[in-house]
């Protein structure tokens, strides 16, 4: 098992962030349909002061199809790279307004970031 120590978690951390500038924030619900796709903004994270990469600017989409998030995936501008989490309302991963969506309403992400302990 490779452990990173906080200086190498960091760097991948940004690596991953500028990776996926301009790219897409998708929203799931239980059946893995996309409730919600976004166009991240061009700064999508900065530097987190307490270690790796937290979100910026204002992320925030309607809603195409009604149903409870339980999850999100970051994909790159290509396509080619994602990576995915478990959605909230707080706590961990990806943190909405609310888990309930229902079309057409927007939605405000609150909090995501990219940590490796």
């Amino acid at each position: 098992m490779t452990v990173l120590n906080r200086a190498a978690a960091d760097d991948l951390a940004q690596r991953i962030a500028d990776r996926l500038t301009d790219g897409y924030l998708e929203i799931l619900g239980a059946d893995a349909s996309v409730l919600v796709r976004l166009r991240l903004p061009m700064t999508a994270f900065v530097p987190n002061p307490v270690g790796g990469q937290m979100l910026s600017g204002l992320w925030y989409g309607s809603v195409r199809q009604s149903g409870t998030a339980t999850a999100f995936r970051l994909v790159s501008r290509d396509g080619a790279w994602s990576m995915a989490g478990p959605v909230s309302a707080s706590g961990n991963g990806l943190n909405l307004d609310r888990v309930a969506l229902v079309f057409g309403e927007m939605i405000d992400i609150t909090a995501c970031g990219i940590v490796f302990p």
